[in-house]
């Protein structure tokens, strides 16, 4: 899975691979076999993956794993729920041969798509994280919420 790190490198000009997603059988040879064991984001069919920062992942990129072609789009958007919703995804196919400890070896194929960083920051609305400025602690009600 080495050789993901130089199609990373050529596509991200030598960013961090951070993140790879989509079907578990796939992502699980690039977070144990690839040197930059990346974060993996879990198929979830829909639910989010709570420990993920949606903004990190595309600001640092991810790559994208299907096995079956259909799926790419659908999975990106889950993956990267703020992929632009034009964003032209160019699926490409990996074949990998895969041994057990007998030396038995199955090639598997499947397709995958490189999202590279984003190439202008995308970040949280400032104004939601923004703290009221006409809250101030009263000690006084505090103390009798207590009471009660």
């Amino acid at each position: 899975m080495n050789d993901f790190n130089k199609i990373w490198n050529e596509k991200t000009h030598n960013s961090k691979l951070k993140y790879v997603a989509g079907s578990i059988k796939y992502v699980h040879y690039f977070n144990i076999y690839n040197e930059q064991h990346p974060t993996v984001i879990l198929e979830t069919f829909g639910y989010e993956n709570p420990w993920i920062d949606k903004y990190d992942v595309i600001n640092s990129g991810a790559i994208i794993t299907v096995g079956n072609i259909d799926d790419i789009y659908k999975t990106a958007k889950e993956a990267i729920p703020l992929l632009p919703d034009n964003y032209k995804i160019i699926p490409n196919k990996y074949i990998i041969k895969v041994c057990n400890k007998f030396d038995k070896c199955v090639e598997e194929e499947f397709y995958y798509v490189i999202v590279p960083p984003a190439k202008h920051s995308y970040q949280e609305n400032s104004f939601a994280k923004r703290k009221p400025d006409n809250i101030k602690f009263n000690k006084q009600l505090f103390i009798n919420i207590l009471r009660y």
